[in-house]
């Protein structure tokens, strides 16, 4: 899941034309360290809910500071089967 995801992010970064570039050394910096605002992480959440077919709960989205935050939310609250 972590690989999907980060093709995801990736691909919203080309799309928005921002100027990082996500690695495994910046998984674990602050958004704002990228130079990132809460929109772009928005952005990015959004599109991983579309493409990985469900939504993080509401209050989940205060607590994402990372990438690597990201990717643990959307691994713990992936649906079960």
């Amino acid at each position: 899941m972590k690989s999907q995801i980060l093709e995801i992010i990736n691909e919203q970064i080309k799309n928005n034309n921002l100027k990082i570039t996500i690695s495994e050394k910046s998984l674990d910096k602050n958004y704002r360290e990228l130079n990132l605002d809460s929109l772009s992480l928005l952005s990015f959440i959004v599109a991983c809910e579309e493409k990985l077919g469900y939504q993080l709960p509401d209050e989940t989205f205060n607590k994402i500071t990372t990438i690597n935050e990201l990717i643990k939310a959307f691994e713990d609250n992936k649906p079960k089967k």
